[in-house]
């Protein structure tokens, strides 16, 4: 008996909307370890925070507590919506104090950092495309383990046309803040 064999079609990915990825965390699907992204409909649970990624935190948030200007706020883990396909929660956001949180969006934020530790590949690499994607202007990733910013700028389609590494600890300008320095360590 001759039986013709075939091989099973690849697996589709099923992609997500934020509202799909909304309405399973209301109906308690995830269990509220770790954070959730939503990256392109695809979903990535992030990795847990450790000390080092914490004490990093706790560096830029005195950073930005102690030197931001009263014109500017910002939030940490602030859960951002840059289309129906993508949700993130960047480490800090950066925005005009006047701007209100439900109008804040990739044209009106300041300044995206995510803080690196074990997440530096996905911080540099698809998140970067992503931020450049939306627009997102100012983009740093501090990388705990190699003490330094790694600061986009200039976002053209899925790319950063200007990646400069500043080694820590450094003053660094705010690109979309004319006179504003974070001195970081």
């Amino acid at each position: 008996m001759n039986v013709q064999w075939s091989p099973p079609e690849a697996p589709q990915k099923l992609k997500l909307s934020v509202d799909e990825l909304f309405a399973m965390h209301e109906a308690g699907v995830f269990d509220h370890r770790h954070g959730i992204e939503l990256l392109g409909g695809e979903l990535f649970e992030m990795a847990a925070k450790n000390i080092r990624h914490e004490t990093a935190r706790q560096s830029v948030l005195k950073a930005l507590i102690g030197q931001l200007p009263e014109q500017f706020a910002f939030m940490p883990e602030f859960g951002f919506r840059l289309s129906d396909a993508d949700y993130v929660e960047p480490d800090f956001v950066v925005y005009p104090a006047a701007c209100p949180l439900e109008d804040l969006s990739a044209s009106t934020t300041t300044l995206v950092l995510e803080i690196a530790v074990s997440s530096l590949h996905t911080d540099l690499g698809l998140k970067a495309a992503l931020y450049a994607r939306h627009g997102i202007k100012d983009y740093w990733v501090y990388d705990v383990m190699g003490r330094k910013i790694v600061r986009h700028q200039m976002p053209a389609d899925d790319a950063y046309q200007q990646i400069d590494e500043i080694a820590l600890p450094s003053e660094l300008p705010l690109s979309q803040a004319p006179g504003v320095t974070l001195s970081l360590s």
